[in-house]
C-alpha cells in the first residue's frame, strides 16, 4: 500500500516537474501541502557526489523543511535519513540542502515542511547519471604518490632490517658481507612484492574504470537529423546517426509526426 501511494504522488508530480534541454537541472512548482513552493535541484555531474536543492516558499511562516533522496529500487526505509534544509538569509523563505548521492538512478526527492498553517509534502521526480569522470585534485593526487612512496622505502628497509634480527648460533655464523647480502635480498624480494602488489591493483583498477566508462557513465547517443520540403510542406527527420537504414521520425511543421524510410521514400514524403 506505501508503494502504491508512493509511485501514484511521484506519477502526479510528473507535470508540473520540469528540466531544461541539455540541462541535468530540474525545475518544479507545485505545492507542499498548504505552502506554494518552487525547487530546483543540481543534481551532481559526477558520483557519489552531493545534490544542491533550492526551495522558495511564496509565503512565510515555515519553521522547519527537511529533504530525502529515495532511490527507486530501496524505498524510504532503505534510504538515508533526511537532511534539514537551511534558511538562507536575508530572504526567510529561502531554503538550501545538499544531499549526497551515490548512484545513478531514478530518485523521488521528498520535501516535508512545518510551519504554523500546518505540514505538507511535495515529491520531485529527479533522474541522476553520472555526466563525467571523477577527478582527483592535483594536490591530493601528489601527497598520495608522495605517501605511496614513503611506505614503500619504509616496507623495504624494515624487511632488510628484519632479515638482520634471524636468530643464528654466533657472531661468527653472519659474518658482515653474509649480513649485506642477506638485507640486500630481503629489501629487493619485499620491493618486488609491492610492485607486483601495486600493478595487481593497477590492473583491476584500470578493468574498474573501464566497466564504469562503458556500463556507468551516460554517453549521449548521436543522432542525424535531416530537413526535407515537399512543396510547402516541411519534414525534419530525427534517426540515431550510426543506423543509415533505421526508420526515421518525421515531424512536419504542423505538429504532427509520421514514420518514414528514408529521404527516398516519396510515398511517406507525399
Amino acid at each position: 500500500m506505501k508503494a502504491a501511494s508512493s509511485i501514484f504522488g511521484l506519477l502526479l508530480s510528473m507535470s508540473v516537474a520540469w528540466g531544461h534541454v541539455g540541462s541535468p537541472n530540474v525545475f518544479f512548482e507545485g505545492k507542499a501541502g498548504p505552502h506554494p513552493i518552487r525547487v530546483v535541484v543540481r543534481p551532481p555531474e559526477a558520483l557519489p557526489g552531493t545534490a544542491r536543492v533550492d526551495i522558495h516558499f511564496q509565503n512565510g511562516g515555515v519553521t522547519n523543511v527537511e529533504v530525502q533522496a529515495i532511490l527507486f529500487d530501496a524505498g524510504p526505509q532503505a534510504s538515508p535519513a533526511p537532511v534539514r534544509a537551511i534558511a538562507i538569509p536575508p530572504d526567510t523563505n529561502l531554503f538550501n540542502a545538499s544531499l549526497w548521492l551515490f548512484q545513478s538512478g531514478s530518485y523521488s526527492l521528498r520535501i516535508a515542511a512545518d510551519s504554523i498553517t500546518g505540514k505538507g509534502t511535495a515529491t520531485i521526480p529527479v533522474t541522476v547519471a553520472s555526466l563525467r569522470l571523477p577527478r582527483m585534485p592535483l594536490w591530493l593526487g601528489s601527497v598520495l604518490l608522495l605517501a605511496l612512496g614513503i611506505l614503500v622505502v619504509g616496507a623495504t628497509w624494515i624487511a632488510g632490517a628484519a632479515s638482520l634480527e634471524y636468530p643464528v648460533r654466533s657472531s661468527q655464523d653472519l659474518p658482515e658481507k653474509t649480513s649485506g647480502r642477506r638485507w640486500l635480498k630481503a629489501s629487493a624480494w619485499m620491493f618486488l612484492l609491492l610492485i607486483t602488489g601495486m600493478c595487481v591493483c593497477a590492473l583491476r583498477w584500470k578493468k574498474m574504470d573501464r566497466d564504469f566508462r562503458t556500463r556507468a557513465l551516460y554517453q549521449p547517443v548521436p543522432i542525424a537529423a535531416a530537413c526535407l520540403t515537399n512543396g510547402n510542406l516541411r519534414l525534419l527527420q530525427i534517426g540515431p546517426a550510426a543506423e543509415n537504414g533505421s526508420r526515421q521520425l518525421a515531424i512536419d511543421s504542423a505538429g504532427e509526426s509520421s514514420k518514414v524510410n528514408g529521404p527516398d521514400d516519396d510515398q511517406a514524403i507525399g
